[in-house]
């Protein structure tokens, strides 16, 4: 007998990130993987209202990763980071993210995701585009995702996330909306600080 095997549509990445009720969630989703990556600070700009050519930005001072790790970790998708790498970071740090899904958040409320990191002197610039996981009956695993390296600081680390070409039937988060939801968590928090529009929670 033949052997016969899953095939998983790109439009998965589209479903995982609409798993988000709320934009704020989403938004937390990529705060929380700041956290996991021993950020001592990140810093979240969000438009204070739909208007043309807005951007969300999401940026820490975390380890960052390496073009290996993109390869390894943020591109495979369901990973468990708690299984890979066990329940802490390198700090002590309890892992939040678990389900390897968060990478999604960010396309809930943008058509492109720019995320720039920086690792053992290297910058990494890896591209999202939710048309092109929408478009066709293509299996995700055959998808090219553009990623690209170049020479950086040895000593430079983080990420940055970049969230363009928002939809505009979606209600952005306000910034008071979004410390809210980042509030419980990390409101109190000493070991990552949090800034929404320059802001401390």
């Amino acid at each position: 007998m033949a052997a016969h095997r899953f095939n998983v549509s790109s439009r998965l990445a589209v479903l995982l990130g609409e798993s988000y009720k709320k934009i704020e969630q989403a938004l937390k989703e990529l705060v929380d993987n700041s956290w996991d990556a021993d950020a001592r600070a990140v810093y979240l700009e969000v438009p204070e209202g739909p208007e043309a050519n807005a951007t969300i930005v999401i940026s820490d001072d975390g380890e960052g990763m390496s073009p290996e790790q993109i390869d390894t970790d943020y591109l495979r998708i369901a990973r468990d980071r708690r299984k890979d790498r066990g329940p802490r970071t390198k700090t002590g740090r309890l892992v939040k993210g678990r389900k390897g899904v968060g990478k999604f958040a960010g396309i809930i409320v943008a058509g492109r995701m720019h995320l720039d990191t920086r690792r053992g002197g290297k910058k990494s610039t890896v591209v999202i585009d939710r048309l092109e996981l929408e478009s066709g009956p293509i299996d995700i695993d055959k998808i090219d995702v553009p990623v690209v390296s170049v020479d950086d600081d040895a000593a430079a680390h983080g990420t940055t996330i970049s969230l363009t070409k928002l939809f505009s039937h979606i209600n952005y988060p306000s910034p008071a909306a979004l410390r809210h939801a980042l509030a419980p968590e990390y409101g109190r928090q000493c070991l990552m600080k949090v800034f929404v529009n320059g802001e401390p929670l």
